[in-house]
This record gives structure tokens, sequence and C-alpha cells, in this order.
């Protein structure tokens, strides 16, 4: 199972490199939105994007992948835990949301309820 982050800053890339690989999967990351639809020809099973990119938000690069009719769960990872921002994200057409710092046992629980998603 091969996930792609794709994130901006330098320690999340770190944190969620090390809980992914700790979980058995492949990690590649991206950093930036550009960088992440070029990493698509890597054919991600999972794809995690950060909302706040400098080239372009996560909003608009789900769109974008979207548009490329890549057909994997994407999710929404974000520093933005304010209320009513885990609904904006779904409504955006993001397969689930999560809040940063991303914890150990968050991911793998998500990880694993997509890991099926991902192989069908």
């Amino acid at each position: 199972m091969k996930i792609l982050y794709v994130e901006d800053s330098p320690v999340n890339l770190h944190a969620m490199k090390r809980i992914i690989i700790h979980l058995g999967y492949e990690f590649i990351a991206a950093e930036s939105a550009q960088q992440g639809l070029r990493m698509l020809q890597e054919s991600p099973d999972i794809i995690l994007l950060d909302i706040g990119l400098p080239d372009m938000d996560g909003y608009q690069l789900l769109m974008q992948i979207r548009k490329l009719n890549v057909n994997r769960p994407v999710l929404a990872v974000t520093a933005h835990a304010m209320s009513g921002e885990r609904e904006k994200c779904l409504s955006a057409g993001f397969d689930d949301y999560i809040a940063k710092p991303v914890g150990y046992e968050v991911m793998m629980n998500l990880l694993k309820r997509f890991t099926h998603t991902a192989s069908s």
C-alpha cells in the first residue's frame, strides 16, 4: 500500500513518514500541490493533502485530482481544527479529515479503514 502525503512543512512530513513506515506502508511525499499532481504518476493507494499549501490550497488540489479521474481515497490533513472544518472538508469531496498534529493510533485506525477502499 502506497501513501502519498502532500505537505509543505518538513516537520510534518517527517512525522507522518515515521508513522506511515512504522505501520508498514510505503510513503511518498510532495512538498507542493504541483509536485503532488506529478506524484500521482506513482499510483498512490491513498492520498493525504494538507489544506494550507503555498501554491494552491488543498481544496483546489482535490478538484484537480478529481478532474484527472483519480479514484482513490483523498484525506484532508489540516491544522484548521475549527468547528465546522470537518464538515467543510467532507462536503468539498474529501473522504475524511484529520486534524494536526496527527497521532499514531488515529492514523493507524484511519488507514485500516481506507485500506479496503483503496484496494478495491
